[in-house]
């Protein structure tokens, strides 16, 4: 019989954000440091079982606090979708272009696009055991 139980990943006190935020900046620094020239990583790619992300893009910063995505808009293709845990790996995925996110801090309900919608639609399936294979898109 297998291992099938899965993490529950746990809800962020708010005493815990500023820590967590400081360590996730901090791993992604040294991610890209080494290579991986990515924009995004979650608590649970670091082994921790919370519900935090950051997105980094240029002079843009996103901290994701127990975030849902409340609603999604226009799903297309993604081409070469990636993840900085696994640099060598990359996807055809099916994401939304347009999300409503609520979030646990500022901005605490707001409407994403793009590749900021894409990179947070990513983080948030970490916090539901959803991989990158799990949105491969066939087509």
């Amino acid at each position: 019989m297998g291992n099938d139980y899965k993490i529950i990943y746990e809800d962020v006190r708010l005493d815990e954000v500023k820590d967590l935020i400081a360590l996730l900046e901090k791993s992604l620094t040294i991610l890209n440091i080494n290579g991986a020239n990515g924009i995004a990583l979650s608590a649970p790619q670091l082994g921790i079982n919370k519900k935090a992300a950051i997105i980094r893009v240029n002079n843009f910063s996103l901290n994701l606090i127990n975030s849902n995505i409340d609603v999604g808009f226009y799903k297309c293709s993604f081409n070469n979708e990636s993840t900085v845990t696994d640099i060598n790996k990359s996807f055809n995925t099916e994401r939304f272009k347009e999300i409503v996110v609520s979030n646990m801090v500022y901005p605490k309900r707001f409407i994403a696009t793009g590749i900021i919608a894409v990179a947070i639609q990513q983080q948030i399936d970490f916090f539901n055991h959803i991989t990158l294979q799990d949105r491969i898109n066939n087509e």
